[in-house]
């Protein structure tokens, strides 16, 4: 204990238990759960233009130009059936909120994204700095 008082006074000791207490705070705060789940949606764009926005939310069966079926089912979303012969879109891990990526119908110009309210608006303030 010696040793300690000597390396460290009363208010190194509070700052570094102040340290703490806010690095546990932070730390169990996690943004993405914070989050509505009925804010999230799939969007999905054939060929570069908006062809939809559906609610992760509520369940639902798309056909996207007679080519695609994209299911929506417990807050994912995938395709369920596609008309191009690789099916990579088909083999593509479902999405839900909160993960990173996209599925994509090169074939059929289709990509899909999971995105919610929030997002939207972060980029229109990115586009306001630049």
């Amino acid at each position: 204990m010696n040793l300690i008082k000597k390396w460290f006074g009363i208010p190194d000791i509070i700052l570094i238990a102040a340290l703490v207490i806010l690095s546990v705070i932070m730390l169990s705060y996690n943004p993405v759960s914070s989050r509505n789940s009925d804010s999230s949606f799939a969007t999905v764009y054939v060929n570069g233009e908006l062809y939809g926005k559906y609610a992760l939310d509520t369940p639902t069966s798309v056909n996207i130009g007679g080519t695609n079926t994209l299911q929506i089912s417990d807050g994912k979303v995938f395709m369920s059936q596609a008309s191009c012969p690789d099916q990579v879109c088909v083999n593509s891990p479902p999405l839900k909120e909160g993960s990173p990526g996209f599925i994509v119908c090169l074939p059929n110009g289709i990509v899909v994204t999971v995105e919610s309210s929030d997002d939207s608006d972060d980029i229109d303030r990115y586009d306001d700095i630049a």
